[in-house]
């Protein structure tokens, strides 16, 4: 019995040393990583282990007797700091990261757990305080959110600088037709002009004429009319040709008004593609905003194409931001003259074609624009649409219409732009852009009613 009892006690040894081994090891590895401080039932610190000195600063005897909240930095606020007591008093577990300042004032952050041990009552009579230094961690976190607010920084300015270049860009067009507008209007100002000297003059004749037959009326009243005033009522007639005037004037008048009507179409047209752009989408008439565009650039591209327009008249509205549309049409329109004139020379008699096409394909609505210019080369068909890059000689391209044109469709109007291109025979750029829901089930609902 007795060798059983030392067998038993032999036994006993060997798993109570395995135990202190274990937990020997346990504290070690939780020395080298963590500060570790254990206080009484009146949260006063009783321990502390070597890591908690040694980043602290604090020797022992400084922290020994104190509040296990000690060398805690005045960041935090008086109800986090209530929060954590109650907790913790209540004998739950606290989590959370502490801002803790050294001895010689500076700053550690710490992921920090107070673990409470209640008695037999359900009062804590003592904490173990672990803390896990995550400065590096704080200060990497630091780092970033600084990055982020540089790259939000960035961003803004980049959405400010692209505004300003599509500005910029759209002002530069409009002083660019500004000449081809100019002429535009003078063509129909010289009509309006002459048929209106013409009028003026024929009016003074039928003046005369009228003033002699006044004079006749007032002669007949009082009889017979003199034959001598007949005589110059038949000469004046001759003389003012008035079968001529019966005739030309009401042509003249029609004249004048369809050069009225052209100068305010134009006007009217330039009005509507210069208008201040809308900062939220509204529904656009596609085919009208292209015709005002095409008005507008007539003067870059008469003179060396012919402009062709294929319009799907049941195209609905589509959700667009109308002024910076209009631009990206009127970076194509030029673009597709100059590549005409380019093929064919400046001056040339020879004119080649701009053909727009406007259709619905299912949930988009989709714009062509094709030209019968010089093409582009392949090499260069995937830049055409990066900032600056242009073939065009300085003085003739800032390389920022096509990125333009890509960044409205693409980054605005989640649409798709492409192009395909064969040399000396053209480019066809296609655009397409997502109709809202709700305008497919109207028009659907529209349709089948």
């Amino acid at each position: 019995m007795a060798q059983v009892r030392a067998t038993d006690n032999a036994a006993a040894e060997r798993s109570l040393d395995a135990a202190v081994k274990e937990l020997n090891f346990l504290k070690m590895a939780l020395d080298e990583h963590a500060i570790v401080c254990v206080a009484d039932a009146n949260q006063s610190i009783v321990s502390v282990n070597e890591k908690f000195c040694q980043i602290s600063q604090f020797d022992p005897d400084d922290l020994i007797g104190g509040h296990f909240c000690i060398g805690i930095g005045d960041e935090h606020t008086d109800e986090f700091f209530t929060e954590m007591i109650d907790t913790t008093r209540g004998g739950s577990i606290w989590h959370g990261q502490l801002c803790n300042r050294r001895k010689d004032g500076s700053v550690y952050w710490t992921d920090t757990s107070i673990v409470p041990f209640c008695d037999s009552a359900g009062i804590p009579d003592k904490y173990v305080v672990i803390r896990t230094d995550i400065t590096k961690q704080k200060t990497i976190e630091e780092e970033i959110r600084a990055k982020n607010n540089e790259i939000e920084q960035a961003h803004r300015e980049v959405k400010e600088a692209h505004s300003e270049l599509l500005q910029g860009e759209k002002l530069a067009s409009i002083g660019r037709l500004a000449a081809g507008i100019a002429h535009e209007i003078n063509t129909p100002t010289q009509y309006v002009s002459d048929n209106t000297r013409f009028l003026a003059d024929a009016f003074g004749d039928l003046a005369q004429l009228l003033a002699l037959y006044h004079e006749v009326t007032e002669v007949a009243k009082g009889g017979a009319v003199p034959g001598n005033l007949l005589t110059k009522v038949s000469i004046l007639i001759e003389e003012v040709d008035l079968d001529f005037l019966s005739e030309e004037i009401p042509t003249a008048i029609e004249q004048a008004l369809e050069g009225v009507a052209r100068i305010s179409e134009i006007v009217l047209s330039m009005k509507e593609f210069s208008h201040p752009g809308s900062k939220n989408k509204i529904p656009v008439n596609l085919n009208r905003a292209i015709e005002t565009t095409a008005t507008v650039s007539k003067g870059e591209w008469k003179y060396c194409a012919e402009l062709i327009t294929e319009f799907d008249e049941s195209l609905p509205e589509v959700p667009c931001l109308p002024g910076e549309f209009n631009q990206v049409i009127l970076n194509l329109l030029v673009n597709g003259a100059h590549a005409i004139a380019e093929k064919h020379g400046e001056g040339a008699s020879q004119l080649g074609s701009i053909t727009v096409r406007t259709r619905r394909d299912g949930d988009f609505a989709e714009i062509e624009i094709s030209d019968s210019g010089s093409g582009i080369p392949e090499d260069i068909r995937s830049k055409i649409f990066d900032p600056f890059f242009t073939t065009k000689e300085v003085g003739k391209g800032t390389g920022q219409g096509l990125s333009v044109a890509r960044s409205v469709i693409v980054d605005k109007h989640q649409g798709t732009i492409r192009v395909e291109s064969q040399i000396d025979k053209g480019s066809c750029f296609t655009i397409r852009l997502p109709l809202e829901k709700s305008e497919i089930e109207a028009n659907s609902n529209s349709t089948s009613r």
